[in-house]
């Protein structure tokens, strides 16, 4: 009977045991950020009505305004390849990772006047104290998309400026429009002195008061001038909200000209490229000259 008792009361204690242990609990998943609405809903156009030529000089002039490193520039080819750009650190898991990225750009030649461009995010993760970085990009599609979107976007801005400089019929019409403006009336000879005192109204009795005729006034609706800053420092933050803590749209280099929309505090709110907005520490710029 008694070698029956110890193996009962053996198990009655080990069930007791890992009962009074508190519930393990699994880490769970980080759930994906949302993807900002100006980025989310915005659609790169991908085809622009411009020349190989001028598309790749405005592709290049964008990645120089925000001080993206070049690996690889071949223009027979049409392939821009930047280097890595460091990115945010997330957490999986329960680990801490780090990440990085890179763009591969191609512009393809349509016809003669229209060029096609297509940008490509590579999107790589390592742990924080890992060895090496490895592909990500099918376990963080949202952040490959968010990421080729915004450079689509700073692209099309030049881009889009390119085309409506190029576009024809654009000086003919300015030509047109200056011939349409007709010339301005010769002034009327004035009459002879003589009978310019003629014609001048007998002074004013006594008693009575003269009145000068009121000019007519007309209402001139003029626009105000916009503010331009110039950046004074290399790699001045334009970020989303006036905060150190906001996150960094782009990075403007020294000379860069702004537009100013408001200011808070020791913060400006500026645009850029007649669409994109953002805000900068108010020390980093000084009005630009007239």
């Amino acid at each position: 009977m008694s070698r029956f008792l110890f193996p009962a009361a053996l198990f009655l204690f080990l069930l007791q045991v890992t009962c009074a242990k508190p519930p393990v609990r699994m880490p769970a998943e980080e759930v994906p950020r949302p993807l900002p609405p100006q980025v989310s809903e915005f659609v790169p156009r991908k085809v622009y009505d411009l020349n190989i030529i001028p598309a790749w000089e405005g592709v290049l002039q964008s990645l120089r305004e925000t001080n993206m490193p070049l690996t690889v520039r071949d223009r027979d080819k049409g392939i821009l390849r930047t280097d890595y750009i460091k990115g945010g650190e997330i957490r999986r898991m329960g680990k801490a990772f780090s990440t990085r990225y890179k763009y591969n750009i191609f512009l393809f030649r349509e016809s003669e006047q229209r060029t096609i461009l297509n940008v490509r995010c590579l999107y790589e993760v390592k742990e924080r104290n890992g060895q090496s970085f490895r592909n990500a990009n099918d376990l963080y599609l949202d952040e490959v998309i968010l990421l080729e979107k915004e450079l689509y976007r700073i692209i099309e801005s030049t881009l889009s400026g390119a085309e409506a400089s190029s576009a024809p019929g654009v000086k003919a019409e300015g030509k047109e429009k200056a011939s349409a403006i007709p010339e301005a009336p010769e002034p009327k000879a004035l009459p002879p002195v003589s009978s310019r005192e003629s014609q001048t109204p007998p002074p004013p009795a006594k008693g009575e008061t003269a009145t000068s005729p009121r000019p007519e006034q007309k209402a001139e609706a003029t626009m105000p001038q916009p503010i331009i800053y110039l950046v004074t420092r290399k790699n001045a933050n334009l970020r989303e909200r006036p905060s150190t803590r906001s996150k960094i749209l782009l990075t403007l280099k020294a000379g860069r000209k702004v537009e100013k929309i408001q200011e808070s505090g020791n913060w400006v709110q500026v645009r850029i490229w007649e669409t994109t907005t953002g805000w900068i520490f108010k020390d980093l710029l000084q009005e630009a000259p007239p």
